[in-house]
C-alpha cells in the first residue's frame, strides 16, 4: 500500500539532482498518489520537487560559471511558464531540443556541448514528451500525402517558432518549385528569420480575432486547440473553413491518469480529447466519411483530420 511516508521518501531522495532510471517507476507512482490523494497537488509538487530542485540548479549553474552550458531544466520551465500561455512554443521547442540532444557524441563520450539534467531525461522518457515527438512525424507524413495529392499552400495557426511551418515551406518548394506558398499566424512573438529569396510569411496576429484572408489546401494546428473549451473548439472549426481548405489537420492531447496525474501537479492545465470526443464536435461541421482521427502509440496524441 502506498503511503505518505512512502511518497515523501521516493520525492525527497531524488529532487534535488533528479531521478535515475530505476526510480522513473517510482517517481510516477508518488505524483499519481499526490494527484489522487492531497487537496493541493501542485503544492505537495512545488515542495517536494521544484523548490529543492531550483535550490540545486541555482548552485549548479554559478558553480559552472559559464564553462558548461546549463542544462535545459525541463522541470522548472514547466513549472514557471515564464510567459504563460504566450510561452507555450518556447517550452515545446525546449521539448524538442532536449528530444534532439544525444547523451553521447559520435565517439561514445559524454556529450559535452550539452548537458541533460536528470529531471531532463525523466521528462524526455514520460509519454507527454514522446507524444510531441510523434505529434512531429505525424505531421511529416500526413504532409507528404497531402502533397500527392495536389496540395500546394499551408497555414499554420498558432505556429509558435515556426518548425513545423518551416518544414512544410521546404516540401512543398520540392514539389511544386513554381507554385507554394505557407504561412505562420501567432499572436506572440514569431520566428526571426533571414530568408534570401521567398520563405513562409509570419503574420502576428491573434486567430479568435482575424485570419489572413485567401484560401489554403492545407489547415494545420498542433497545439493550439488543447487550450480552448469545446464552445471555442468548435467557433474555430468555423474559422478554418473560412479558409476554404482541402484539408484540416488539429493535433489534441488525451491525457492517461499518469499524464494527467503530471501535469496538474505541475499546473499545466489542457483541455484534454479522447477520439470520440473529437468526432462529436465535428459531427455537425463536415460528413462522416471525411472525418478520421488517427493517434500514437502512446495514447496520448490525437490528429483530427477533415478532407474536404
Amino acid at each position: 500500500m502506498i503511503t505518505e511516508k512512502w511518497v515523501k521518501q521516493v520525492l525527497n531522495k531524488v529532487a534535488y539532482r533528479g531521478p535515475l532510471p530505476q526510480d522513473y517507476a517510482a517517481v510516477t507512482i508518488a505524483v499519481e498518489w499526490i494527484y489522487n490523494h492531497t487537496a493541493n497537488p501542485s503544492e505537495w509538487m512545488y515542495t517536494l520537487v521544484v523548490e529543492p530542485h531550483r535550490r540545486y540548479a541555482e548552485v549548479r549553474d554559478m558553480l559552472a560559471n559559464g564553462i558548461l552550458r546549463k542544462p535545459y531544466d525541463l522541470l522548472l520551465h514547466i513549472w514557471d511558464k515564464p510567459r504563460g500561455f504566450n510561452g507555450d512554443g518556447d517550452l515545446l521547442q525546449k521539448m524538442y531540443d532536449c528530444l534532439g540532444i544525444p547523451d553521447y557524441d559520435e565517439d561514445g563520450r559524454p556529450c559535452a556541448t550539452h548537458v541533460k539534467s536528470r529531471w531532463d531525461h525523466y521528462i524526455s522518457a514520460r509519454p507527454e514528451m514522446l507524444s510531441l515527438q510523434h505529434r512531429k512525424h505525424m505531421f511529416e507524413e500526413q504532409l507528404e500525402s497531402y502533397i500527392n495529392q495536389g496540395a500546394t499552400s499551408l497555414i499554420d495557426l498558432g505556429c509558435g517558432n515556426g518548425s513545423y511551418a518551416d518544414y512544410a515551406w521546404w516540401k512543398l518548394k520540392a514539389a511544386h518549385p513554381i507554385r507554394h506558398r505557407v504561412v505562420g499566424v501567432d499572436n506572440d512573438r514569431l520566428p526571426n528569420r533571414v530568408w534570401v529569396g521567398d520563405g513562409p510569411l509570419y503574420v502576428k496576429q491573434n486567430v479568435l480575432n482575424d485570419l489572413p484572408k485567401g484560401q489554403f489546401d492545407i489547415v494545420y494546428s498542433g497545439g493550439l486547440f488543447d487550450y480552448f473549451n469545446d464552445k471555442m473548439f468548435t467557433r474555430m472549426l468555423d474559422r478554418c473553413l473560412d479558409l476554404n481548405p482541402r484539408f484540416i489537420m488539429i493535433g489534441n492531447i488525451e491525457q492517461t491518469p499518469s499524464t494527467k496525474a503530471f501535469m496538474s501537479c505541475m499546473r499545466w492545465n489542457l483541455f484534454d480529447r479522447s477520439r470520440l470526443d473529437l468526432l462529436q464536435l465535428t459531427i455537425n461541421h463536415f460528413p462522416a466519411p471525411t472525418v478520421r482521427v488517427d493517434t500514437d502509440n502512446t495514447g496520448c496524441q490525437h490528429f483530427l483530420k477533415v478532407t474536404l
